[in-house]
Order: structure tokens, then C-alpha cells, then sequence
């Protein structure tokens, strides 16, 4: 549990340097606490696809709220481990991690060609890093 509330610029710090060259616009950053859904999040967009961090309590369960709404439309999907967090892989498109509990990681990817290249493109995020933001 993070001793202090991890902030959106922090979490956006974990963006591949090669993704740099693909960013599509700027980074955008949310500071918003709204009680059962986050603390901060933040999203980035790139030529192909979008990724996004949220950071919520870990009692509002946004991580698999979010999962459920996934199931319901896409009912094609996967239970995986990456990098030793819990993940989905939903078709080709959408890969959804759970950061301990604590911080949500959703990759959309349009212009991957299988569920092996989504899940290695999510790979090249530092989830580890991530998780140290809440360690800190």
C-alpha cells in the first residue's frame, strides 16, 4: 500500500521510450478522487491504440469491474500471467492487468495481429516499476 497517493505523472513515467516516436498528442493526466471508480489516472494515446493507468482504492475493485464490463462485450478472452501480474487478453485487441490490487493497466491495440503480439507489446511496459510506485 503506498504511503502516499501515487500521482498520474508518476504512473506516466512508465511509458516505453520506444513508444515515444508513436505517441500520438499529449499525454493526458487526471487528479480526479471519485470515490468507487479512482484516485488518478492517465492516458496515452499512440498510432496504434491507447494505453491507460488507473490508480484507485483497492476496497473499489475497479480492476475487475472493469474486467466484468470487458466479459460482457467481448466474449472472447483469456486468464494470462504477465509479468507476474494477473492479466486478460480480450481477442487481439485488449489486454487489462491488475497491479497489486491498487493500479490498473489497459493496453488497446489496433494494429496487432495476434494475442501473442498484444501481449508482447503490454510486455515492454515496466509493470514491475509500476507496482513500485505503491511500495514507495
Amino acid at each position: 500500500m503506498a504511503a502516499e497517493d501515487v500521482t498520474a505523472e508518476e504512473m506516466g513515467e512508465f511509458n516505453p521510450t520506444q513508444w515515444e516516436a508513436e505517441a500520438v498528442g499529449k499525454q493526458g493526466f487526471s487528479h480526479l478522487q471519485i470515490p468507487g471508480h479512482q484516485k488518478a489516472s492517465t492516458s496515452q494515446y499512440y498510432a496504434f491504440g491507447q494505453l491507460e493507468f488507473i490508480y484507485y482504492a483497492q476496497e473499489d475493485s475497479i480492476y475487475f469491474k472493469r474486467v466484468d464490463k470487458l466479459k460482457a462485450k467481448d466474449k472472447k478472452f483469456e486468464e494470462v500471467e504477465i509479468s507476474g501480474f494477473p492479466a486478460v487478453v480480450f481477442s487481439k485487441k485488449r489486454v487489462i492487468a491488475d497491479i497489486e490490487g491498487e493500479i490498473l493497466a489497459y493496453l488497446e491495440c489496433y494494429t496487432c495481429e495476434s494475442s501473442e503480439d498484444l501481449v508482447a507489446k503490454f510486455q515492454e511496459l515496466d509493470l514491475a516499476g509500476l507496482k513500485g510506485l505503491l511500495e514507495q
